[in-house]
């Protein structure tokens, strides 16, 4: 298939969603999703002979035919994800599961007051600061990869830190895909905000479950006032059928 065909594949497959009752959210996001499949159309998948990808080929990556994950996720199990990620029990974590929160999986109790840890599914109605914040660094308009995620932009992580906060302990958001009887997609997004003066410590894990074939499109913006300071670590334990597009957007 052409570069053109592999593009037509992703959109038909937004115009497909975008149909369906599962593309909900409030008109922000609505919005900046048809930005998102407009920048991914006008810019077509890299090739070699773009300077940033000389030296990756994405061919074995987006010819695949990919579906979204719809029911699948049920058929990831919890028992293994956390020790897989090197999470604490105890610690205040989100978990995801071929990128659609799993509440039972997550803790987020014995937070300071003013910190809120919350998926974005959960907050992206009632928030109005979201509008302001997501897609505001990582630019769809040059990035494919970032384009496609915020066209199919719909759960994530959301951590934001009051100003003069600090947290000894780190905060885990966990990523987990698997895909069990066809090639599955998920693009998560992740946006950690911290005040001034603050300080937190961030593990974001990413990891393989399964043993199917899967890609796992990832965006995380980081946004950091005045004499704040962020730790954030990211830990890659794909599955060997899996494939991992990353994209962090610091500002």
């Amino acid at each position: 298939m052409s570069a053109i065909e592999h593009t037509g594949r992703f959109v038909d497959a937004f115009k497909n969603w975008q149909s369906s009752a599962k593309a909900d959210g409030p008109s922000w996001m609505k919005e900046l999703r048809q930005a998102g499949i407009s920048s991914f159309m006008s810019l077509g998948f890299p090739t070699t002979k773009h300077e940033e990808w000389k030296y990756t080929n994405v061919e074995p990556v987006v010819s695949r035919p990919f579906g979204l994950a719809n029911g699948e996720v049920k058929s990831l199990g919890g028992t293994d994800i956390l020790s897989r990620a090197f999470v604490d029990a105890d610690a205040p974590r989100l978990v995801f599961l071929n990128g659609v929160y799993a509440a039972t999986l997550s803790s987020t109790h014995s937070l300071p007051n003013g910190v809120r840890l919350a998926s974005l599914s959960e907050l992206r109605e009632k928030d109005g600061i979201l509008a302001a914040l997501i897609g505001r660094h990582a630019d769809h308009r040059r990035n494919a990869f970032v384009a496609l995620n915020t066209a199919f932009m719909d759960d994530g992580a959301v951590v934001m830190i009051p100003p003069a906060c600090r947290l000894s302990q780190p905060i885990y958001l966990v990523y987990a895909s698997g895909a069990m009887q066809q090639p599955i997609v998920s693009h998560p997004r992740t946006l950690i905000v911290l005040g001034a003066g603050s300080e937190v410590s961030i593990v974001e894990s990413y990891a393989g479950l399964n043993g199917g074939t899967y890609l796992c499109n990832a965006v995380t913006e980081l946004i950091g006032q005045s004499d704040a300071v962020a730790h954030h670590y990211r830990l890659q334990r794909e599955g060997t059928a899996g494939f991992h597009v990353g994209t962090l957007a610091a500002n």
